[in-house]
């Protein structure tokens, strides 16, 4: 009776490890179903984590961008602050700010344009204003160089504003202070008096506003902001303190 109970059990254990080595082996030799979408390496795993979702094809380049549609008055020398021919055929329109650092490299930048260009009656400079809400102070000297241009003349304009953007910065924490402003200009040959009244009447505000609103609608988004008017009636603009050479190049490609 004993071995007949050994010999079920053998035969018992016998069947059950030949059932597990048959799905052992049909395991092995069945072929592997992989997803279609899924990774086949561990990178590729990192890499779909990663990736941003709805991430488009391609940037669109700068150059892509529509053109902004430029509506600034014509440049009329009974009005405009202009350095060179005003009838140049190629005139350079800056919108600037006083208190503004990238407008005292630019305006460097233009000087030297000037220099290069503006005996050959070829290129003309015109200054006009964009103070910026940030700079508290930038609509006063605004005012004030309108203030000079109408007490004295363009020459002392392009004085005043050439010895402000290099020798005075406001700061945001100070009420304003007239001195410096009223300084520069009786250095220069403006009656105190007259100066100082225009400056706290704010007498020309509005010209430094009509110029604000002109850059605003014309695409500018900072200082200093150009538009380049060509001879063919057509334009161009300069975001920013450019150099020297990609002012130049705009000029030349212009002056064939």
């Amino acid at each position: 009776m004993k071995q007949t109970s050994h010999s079920s059990i053998k035969t018992l254990l016998t069947v059950i490890i030949l059932v597990v080595i048959v799905g052992v082996l049909l395991v092995i030799t069945s072929p592997t179903v992989v997803s279609q979408n899924a990774p086949t390496n561990p990178a590729d795993t990192i890499n779909s984590l990663l990736a941003p979702k709805n991430q488009p094809a391609e940037s669109i380049e700068a150059n892509d961008q529509p053109k902004p549609t430029i509506t600034i008055s014509p440049v009329d020398p009974r009005t405009d602050h202009i350095m060179g021919n005003p009838d140049a055929p190629i005139k350079l329109v800056e919108y600037s700010d006083m208190d503004c650092p990238f407008c005292t490299r630019f305006h460097n930048t233009m000087k030297q344009i000037i220099a290069e260009y503006g005996d050959s009656g070829k290129v003309a400079w015109i200054y006009r204003h964009l103070p910026l809400s940030g700079h508290i102070h930038a609509d006063e000297e605004a005012i004030a160089s309108e203030c000079v241009a109408r007490l004295g003349n363009n020459d002392k304009f392009w004085l005043f504003v050439d010895t402000a953007l290099s020798d005075i910065s406001s700061s945001s924490t100070e009420l304003f202070d007239p001195k410096p402003l009223t300084d520069l200009a009786v250095s220069i040959g403006i009656d105190q008096t007259a100066f100082a009244t225009c400056l706290q009447n704010r007498t020309y505000e509005s010209d430094v506003l009509r110029d604000l609103s002109e850059a605003e609608s014309s695409g500018a988004r900072g200082t200093p902001f150009t538009v380049v008017l060509l001879p063919n009636g057509e334009y161009e603009t300069i975001d920013g303190a450019q150099s020297y050479a990609f002012v130049k190049s705009i000029i030349d490609a212009n002056l064939k």
